[in-house]
């Protein structure tokens, strides 16, 4: 399974979100430096002193510390992008910050270009989601309808697109980069694609810091 996945929170404060993103990434990266210096790496650490490390980064900082991440800057977003994730691990991660932060917290899964995950996790509960696409049962999910009525609330907005009208991943891909502005179809490894769109502020030896500039 391929899975490209977001968390966007939708904030006026993005430099102190974006401060402490980037304060917990780098902390992944120095316990990944610590490991390299001892001459491993994830796939050759075996035995206990693997599961010290990775219970350690997992306890922390989830599997971050493994993954290809980059950061974006929105006008109403900060967006935390995820290449190859599980969907779990995003839902945790999304329900984690929106009570960390004391914000809505959007998020987006693509799996295979198949199937489309897209929910609201408000004060560190997962409020509503939509699920829609091709080949659910084998990624064991089922069609979910989203509740219009968070989403009116969040954005303040009546004039929405219901995204329970969609079941084509086209269509809801459209429809949240339409309307809300998040566009889930993009990953860490997608973003120097589109130059014309994102500006690149800063790069780290496990993250990107991007900027729309549209």
């Amino acid at each position: 399974m391929s899975a490209s996945a977001g968390i966007h929170i939708l904030t006026d404060r993005k430099a102190k979100i974006l401060t402490a993103i980037k304060a917990s990434l780098h902390d992944a990266e120095k316990l990944a430096e610590n490991v390299e210096d001892k001459g491993a790496s994830k796939d050759q650490i075996s035995g206990d002193r693997f599961r010290e490390i990775y219970d350690e980064c997992e306890k922390t900082f989830g599997d971050s510390l493994f993954r290809n991440v980059a950061v974006v800057l929105y006008d109403d977003y900060v967006s935390q992008l995820y290449e190859d994730c599980e969907p779990e691990y995003i839902e945790n991660q999304a329900q984690s910050y929106s009570e960390i932060f004391d914000k809505p917290v959007l998020y987006s899964v693509l799996l295979d270009n198949d199937a489309v995950i897209f929910g609201v996790a408000i004060g560190g509960k997962l409020a509503t989601r939509r699920v829609t696409g091709e080949y659910l049962d084998e990624y064991d999910l089922c069609d979910e309808k989203i509740n219009m009525d968070y989403l009116s609330r969040i954005f303040n907005a009546t004039n929405l697109s219901d995204l329970n009208e969609y079941d084509n991943v086209g269509d809801i891909l459209f429809a949240l980069e339409e309307d809300y502005g998040i566009c889930a179809d993009v990953s860490p490894l997608s973003l120097p694609l589109f130059d014309d769109k994102y500006k690149l502020l800063e790069e780290s030896e496990s993250f990107c810091v991007y900027s729309d500039i549209e």
